[in-house]
Order: C-alpha cells, then structure tokens, then sequence
C-alpha cells in the first residue's frame, strides 16, 4: 500500500452462502483453515457468522456470513480469498458447488468520538 487509508476508506466484505446440514457439519471443521490462509496473507483477521433466526435452520438449511473488515488492498484480498476458498473446496468437496456471494462496502460516515458522540 503506497498511502495509509483512512478508515473511510478501507472495505468491509460479507461473503455468505447456504449449508445442509451434512455440508454444515462437513465445513465448520475447515472453515478456521481458510480464515487462518486469508489472515496469513493478508493480515485480515475474518470472522463466522450464523444467521439468528430460525427459520431456514429449521428447514435444515443454514446461512453463514464470513466478514472481513479493513481491507486496504481489495484485489489483493480477492486473490488470497480466491486461493483459500479454492482450497477448502478441495478440502470439503460436499461444499464445492455451494454458491458464494460476496458484498462489499466502505465507511459513509466517521465512527463516533467521545467528543462529538
């Protein structure tokens, strides 16, 4: 990165998709994996999340949300996801064709300070 961003900046990814329950037991084991390969190369730490209400979990179907915050460089942060995902649908080959799709964002406004909150 040639010039610090200011936190404005910097891009948010929320990567999710949707698991049975099969898939859902075959990918939590290997999902820490990618997080830790995208963190290793990027310095982005990721975090996973379940969706809250109950509905589709009770149909069997459950929607994860990875979220990525601080991205500075986003071409090179798509390119270690790639390689990461890439990989654990190797590792996980019943999560291979699960669809993932990917939203990305950047701050609007300043976070709050103790002076103007």
């Amino acid at each position: 990165m040639s010039a610090r961003l200011n936190r404005s900046e910097l891009e948010h990814w929320y990567v999710y998709y949707k698991l049975d329950a099969q898939q859902l037991a075959d990918w939590l084991p290997h999902a820490p994996r990618l997080m830790a390969q995208v963190r290793a190369a990027t310095g982005v730490e990721g975090r996973l999340l379940r969706r809250a209400d109950g509905a589709k979990a009770a149909a069997g179907v459950a929607t994860l949300m990875e979220v990525y915050d601080g991205i500075a460089e986003s071409q090179a942060f798509a390119t270690a996801l790639d390689a990461a995902v890439n990989a654990a649908r190797v590792a996980v080959p019943a999560c291979a064709t699960v669809p993932r799709y990917t939203e990305r964002f950047t701050g609007v406004l300043a976070a709050p300070t103790a002076a103007n909150a």
